[in-house]
């Protein structure tokens, strides 16, 4: 019983730890813990339990501070046993956002039909013919296919997770071997990526190695519907293994797609948020689509 009530304070402490890092990116100390949650337990007592986490390898030392952060094993520990993904905005707000884009794209959601499209400006737009527009001229009326169709929806998709999580998000689809991403603008307030190297590493595993992080994505969903999240070494790509990964698939049914929502963030990723952010779009898309 005394092992189990030892346990529970670890966890409470760990679970405690983890969220403050999160918010503050800073060090936590007892002192800062035991003012801050009003702790029914003595100063020598919060230092005794957080000297044991420090010992399994969940928290560590950063320098000479007395305070202590999560370590990627207490990242995972976290993640597989004391998470609660809770809700953190409006569902209801989101799938207003995504029914507008889907009725644009797909007005009949079961049967896509066939739609012109022209560039204007460099971009695509709905038309029923081309048209003179400056510097890209006059442009034959091309088939707005399905297989635009699904750029278009992991493009939307992937900017709207980016503004729910503010992390770099990524929209990928198996069968077309094609992914988006957005949001890098985020990645630069994190103080992890402070370091010119992170994020050049960063970019290019986005761009300069895109083949090899789609195999890597795909290979890590292929055996299940889960949620899998991935801290540190356990990304088996060298340019992001200081970060975290956060994969849903989507199965969308009447498209006949298999697609792919991911967040790409520091370890010190906000999991809670991420994980409900993810399973509530993943529900809406494959209610509709």
């Amino acid at each position: 019983m005394r092992h189990l009530d030892r346990k529970k304070r670890q966890d409470e402490i760990l679970d405690l730890i983890v969220r403050e890092y999160i918010e503050n990116a800073s060090t936590i100390s007892s002192e800062y813990l035991k003012n801050k949650y009003d702790l029914p337990m003595s100063s020598a007592t919060l230092r005794n339990i957080m000297a044991e986490l420090e010992e399994l390898g969940y928290v560590s030392h950063i320098h000479t501070s007395s305070g202590r952060i999560p370590t990627p094993e207490g990242f995972r520990y976290y993640v597989k046993m004391l998470m609660n993904p809770r809700e953190v905005s409006s569902v209801e707000g989101v799938s207003t956002y995504l029914d507008k884009f889907i009725d644009r794209v797909y007005p009949d959601t079961a049967k896509p039909r066939s739609l012109t499209r022209r560039r204007e400006h460099g971009r695509w737009s709905t038309s029923s013919h081309a048209e003179d527009t400056g510097n890209w001229g006059p442009q034959p009326a091309e088939v707005y296919s399905y297989k635009d169709r699904i750029y278009d929806l992991l493009d939307e998709i992937s900017k709207v997770v980016s503004y729910l999580t503010h992390y770099v998000s990524l929209g990928v689809s198996s069968q077309e071997h094609k992914f988006f991403y957005s949001g890098m603008q985020f990645i630069l307030d994190q103080p992890e990526f402070e370091d010119v190297r992170l994020l050049r590493n960063l970019f290019v595993a986005l761009e300069g190695e895109a083949s090899d992080f789609l195999e890597f994505v795909n290979e890590n969903l292929k055996d299940g519907r889960d949620i899998k999240i991935l801290i540190g070494d356990d990304i088996a790509l060298d340019e992001i293994r200081n970060c975290s990964l956060t994969l849903s698939p989507v199965k969308l049914k009447r498209l006949k797609q298999d697609l792919v929502l991911g967040v790409l963030g520091p370890i010190r990723m906000d999991y809670d948020k991420v994980v409900f952010q993810l399973r509530a779009i993943r529900e809406y898309l494959e209610e509709i689509l």
